[in-house]
């Protein structure tokens, strides 16, 4: 059997701090559901963050905000960010007219990243849907090994 991925345990706390229960359910065709014990002494909002973890990068989203997704990438998939950017920005060369403008400001980006990498950082990428945003930051420690 070969692991493509880890779900982290699952865990939900309320408004005051306190751990409320919670559990996953597995199906026989792999679709995980989480499921969180609210009561009546259960104080509302309630956070329950899953973590995924696979292939050398980490998702985690809130309940509240599922549209918006922060990815981790490990050293080895940040540095292959860094080199599949280096082909994007000479693919831009092309494009007429702006393309070579383009292709320099695409440029300066990619070495930025690999002056973060040099440096010890790893790429996080803040996903968001609904405002169809896509927002770059660098994290250092924990993941990034």
């Amino acid at each position: 059997m070969e692991v493509t991925g880890v779900v982290g345990a699952p865990w939900a706390v309320d408004a005051a701090g306190k751990p409320v229960a919670a559990s996953y359910d597995v199906t026989p065709d792999g679709r995980i559901t989480m499921h969180v014990e609210h009561n009546a002494s259960t104080q509302y909002p309630v956070v329950a963050d899953p973590t995924y973890t696979g292939g050398g990068f980490k998702a985690t989203w809130s309940v509240f905000a599922p549209w918006a997704v922060t990815v981790y990438l490990n050293k080895a998939r940040s540095a292959d960010s860094e080199d599949a950017g280096s082909l994007v920005c000479i693919g831009i060369a092309f494009v007429p007219v702006v393309g070579v403008v383009i292709a320099a400001i695409c440029g300066v980006h990619n070495v930025m990243l690999r002056a973060a990498d040099r440096y010890g950082y790893c790429q996080k990428w803040i996903v968001n849907i609904v405002s169809r945003s896509f927002k770059l930051e660098f994290y250092k420690g924990g993941f990034c090994s």
